[in-house]
């Protein structure tokens, strides 16, 4: 999962085909590099990496370049590397799922001259520039949306091969979730999605993308608009994207979801939709869910640590934040397969509205950042080291550095102040769309994984009861969900709840809402065939309370499929260090 860029010389003024269908370079061949593997890596609370050490520098890089194919075995694990930039030049077609299940190859890569060695430089961020505000869609002026129009319009008419071209930046984002890179030294494939690299990728995705925009229109006060659907003015599609005379509008959407407010918990095969005023509360108790019971630690809010070299499998795991993201796109997207154009990571960025969702997105992770004190979620170099390369607004191929982002001043924005009702005190959400059951005997999960065909009940041990106050601000129980195999690459959701255990036996209800696991249309084959596993993580301390489960032993787990082909390896609960 290496990290993305956009990757283009300066534009030559010469023309090419026409970009609006991906198809504007010529097909290369996949370098193929020696297989490198490694064992799991494997951390004490403190940072330290037990067992025999291995510089993961030394496991990919010889003195004369690489090593075979390395296995580390026994009690052995390696030391990180940051994720570097892939070979700029080294593009070749992605991978997207068709209609039909398959796989069928599409061209991402920017017009560069493959036969021109790239030359990089450190991104230097700009001084004595105006501080850019970035505003809610729906507050808007009139005035500030024709400028955001006019933008997009003089995007979209520059000639089909200049890497500002609106078609030429929507496909950065395919490049680098869809596999037409892989990363450096390694046969492990760029993906910016399903881990802690997530969140700042898209901040300098965007970053960029508002910075030529500005550039394209001469004004340095800029800012990109955000959808805001976290408050309840907010949900609604925007007007000035339901425009069909407007350079903001696309037609590959759910149309049948513009008179509607956002559903969080939409699935696509569930059209029974309950009230407005429903969806809109159970939006907000999701979010509120979500920074509660994540905020402590931020791998929950952000996703996983991923390494160079690391195979997106396995471990792998989205954020609380990124399936709420995931979510967003789902109902968007066309419900007709390939689920075009939100609805699949390809194509998701050729909508307008993709930027307003992922400027949200942004501004969710501002909010986070001031939740926690503005401290650095991962004090670990290879989050704060790795490396990102986009084009940037004086057309020069430019890198960054997560630690960068950090302080948004530097990047030159501030987000509008909306006031926000979900940092309040949690309110338990309501279940939906559920049937009451009657009492009956749970069991445990079991140790044979379990298609996710049917609603799955498992009894499960807590690690600990009725820890004291100072506990729990060090140490937070976490709900595992283990060995999630995403069988096919349709869309795929289940939710997740909690409830207490009677006498051996469940009673009535799911329980408490905990959270989702949201995928959109992805290709999930590795190239070996396999299909991509991958876990997820759920905060459930402050839900513990809610339902008065402090003092129990066992718990009672329900999984709740709403989409997809899907199976369970099992599920656990673990203490989990927190921030504090």
């Amino acid at each position: 999962m290496a990290t993305a860029m956009l990757l283009v010389p300066p534009y030559s003024g010469t023309t090419s085909s026409s970009s609006a269908s991906f198809s504007g370079c010529p097909v290369r061949g996949r370098p193929r590099a020696p297989r490198v593997t490694t064992s799991i890596r494997s951390s004490s609370e403190n940072g330290d990496v037990r067992g025999t050490k291995v510089d993961r520098r030394n496991v990919l890089l010889g003195l004369g370049g690489l090593y075979g194919a390395t296995s580390l075995g026994g009690n052995q694990s390696a030391m990180g590397v940051p994720l570097d930039y892939p070979d700029l030049q080294a593009c070749h077609v992605a991978n997207y799922p068709d209609t039909f299940g398959g796989n069928s190859p599409i061209e991402c890569c920017p017009p560069y001259d493959l036969s021109k060695p790239i030359d990089i430089q450190p991104y230097v961020f700009p001084t004595n520039v105006p501080t850019r505000t970035r505003k809610a869609a729906h507050l808007l002026t009139q005035w500030e949306k024709d400028r955001f129009k006019r933008a997009i319009a003089d995007m979209k008419n520059l000639p089909s091969n200049h890497p500002w071209n609106f078609m030429q930046q929507a496909r950065i984002h395919c490049a680098y979730c869809n596999a037409a890179y892989d990363q450096k030294n390694s046969n492990s494939p760029v993906q910016v999605h399903f881990s802690w690299i997530f969140l700042p990728w898209h901040r300098y995705y965007l970053y960029f993308f508002e910075r030529i925009l500005g550039k394209i229109i001469s004004d340095d006060t800029f800012g990109l608009p955000f959808w805001c659907y976290d408050v309840r003015d907010g949900m609604m599609f925007p007007d000035m994207y339901l425009d069909p005379n407007s350079s903001l509008y696309n037609r590959n959407r759910n149309r049948s979801h513009f008179p509607l407010p956002m559903d969080l918990l939409y699935a696509l095969d569930k059209e029974d939709l309950p009230p407005s005023g429903t969806v809109v509360e159970d939006n907000i108790e999701y979010l509120r869910r979500i920074f509660t019971d994540s905020a402590p630690i931020p791998e929950l809010f952000m996703g996983s640590a991923l390494r160079a070299g690391d195979i997106p499998n396995a471990t792998l795991m989205a954020g609380m934040l990124e399936n709420l993201h995931n979510a967003v796109h789902y109902w968007i997207g066309q419900v007709e397969p390939p689920n075009l154009d939100m609805g699949n990571f390809f194509s998701a960025a050729r909508d307008t509205l993709f930027y307003a969702h992922h400027v949200n997105i942004d501004r969710l992770w501002s909010t986070y950042r001031s939740v926690i004190g503005n401290r650095t979620e991962f004090n670990d170099n290879d989050w704060l080291d790795a490396r990102f390369v986009f084009f940037d607004e004086n057309e020069k191929v430019v890198s960054v550095t997560t630690r960068q982002c950090l302080n948004q001043k530097d990047l030159g924005y501030v987000y509008q102040n909306v006031p926000v009702e979900y940092l309040s005190s949690p309110q338990p959400v309501t279940p939906r769309p559920t049937s009451p059951q009657s009492s009956f005997p749970v069991s445990e999960f079991g140790p044979t994984p379990r298609p996710l065909s049917g609603t799955i009940r498992a009894v499960v041990r807590r690690p600990r009861t009725s820890p004291s106050p100072s506990d729990k601000r060090r140490k937070a129980e976490v709900l595992f969900v283990d060995d999630i195999e995403l069988n096919d690459p349709a869309a795929s959701r289940f939710d997740v709840y909690v409830n207490r255990l009677s006498q051996g036996s469940y009673v009535a209800g799911l329980g408490t809402f905990a959270g989702s696991f949201v995928r959109i249309r992805h290709n999930h084959t590795n190239r070996d065939g396999s299909h991509t596993r991958m876990r997820q993580k759920f905060g459930i301390t402050s839900l513990l309370e809610e339902i008065g489960a402090e003092a129990d032993e066992n718990v009672v787990i329900t999984l709740v499929p709403r989409e997809g082909n899907l199976s369970i390896g099992g599920v656990h609960i673990e203490l989990m260090q927190t921030i504090n």
